[in-house]
């Protein structure tokens, strides 16, 4: 069965920090997660779906296209970036994990790595929340497309009011 990311390595190179010469191997696994579990919270199965089965099928046209290209992609490679910068440093290996330190450069901080990726999540929430705001204004566009079931700023419990709170 194929694949299909809604975001190239050219998308996530040119819009974020992540490097042109960053093997794509490294972050790809990044991408997909961001596509199926952080974009499926907020666009939906089915939205999501259609979205993955017009890309391979080559049919990704018209509002369906648009909404990728100026939601989709912003909100993914920050998603994808977020995950990334927090891995970028190590490599896991048949020798185990290893830490790569530059010949021309120095290691950036445990500190410095935090707010730089707070920094990268709080730009993939500022486009999470515009693609929200964009489908529930344009849900007669998007059929497959029920409503968040998410609110990418907050992923914590909801009770029922039977438990008096």
């Amino acid at each position: 069965m194929a694949t299909a990311l809604l975001i190239t390595r050219e998308d996530l190179v040119q819009i974020t920090v992540v490097g042109g010469n960053v093997d794509s191997d490294k972050y790809l696994q990044n991408i997909k997660f961001a596509q199926d579990a952080k974009l499926r919270n907020i666009i939906g199965d089915d939205l999501l779906d259609k979205l993955e089965a017009d890309v391979i099928a080559g049919s990704l046209t018209g509002d369906y296209l648009t909404f990728v290209n100026k939601y989709v992609k912003n909100y993914l490679t920050y998603a994808a970036a977020s995950d990334y910068i927090i891995t970028a440093a190590y490599d896991v290996t048949n020798g185990g994990v290893n830490r790569y330190s530059p010949d021309n450069g120095t290691q950036a901080t445990v500190e410095e790595i935090n707010l730089l990726t707070e920094k990268t999540e709080d730009k993939a929430n500022h486009y999470g929340q515009a693609m929200i705001k964009y489908l529930d204004k344009n849900k007669s566009l998007f059929p497959e497309y029920t409503g968040s079931s998410t609110d990418s700023n907050f992923n914590g419990w909801q009770l029922d009011s039977s438990y008096g709170c």
